[in-house]
């Protein structure tokens, strides 16, 4: 089956989150020869997430070994680095203050801010 979900009305991840935890496991339960396969948006946001991670920590060893090596010093880049999770904090608490919920864009652009 497949679904079409009005954003205006309902929130994507939480019914998925309320599929998963409770309706599919007592359909299983209940139906022990069932099977199902979460795709669509909840698929493409969870291969989203694992790919930007992989790159956040890619993109801050690159950061760091060209610190490195423009100040000829493996302690001066640590010390410039420590304000990337004061950037994390602040848009996290920004989001929170505004009510704002963190979508992919959000997430995108937190990944982004410590570059520029």
């Amino acid at each position: 089956m497949t679904f079409d979900l009005d954003e205006d009305t309902a929130n994507a991840q939480n019914i998925v989150k309320n599929l998963s935890k409770e309706f599919l496991p007592d359909m299983i339960k209940r139906f022990p020869g069932i099977a199902y396969d979460l795709e669509g948006q909840a698929k493409r946001s969870k291969e989203s997430m694992e790919s930007l991670i992989k790159g956040i920590v890619v993109a801050s060893m690159i950061i760091f070994l060209l610190l490195a090596s423009q100040f000829h010093s493996y302690n001066q880049p640590l010390i410039i680095m420590t304000a990337i999770p004061f950037g994390l904090i602040g848009a996290i608490l920004g989001h929170f203050v505004m009510g704002l919920d963190i979508t992919m864009i959000s997430i995108f652009g937190i990944v982004a801010l410590p570059r520029f």
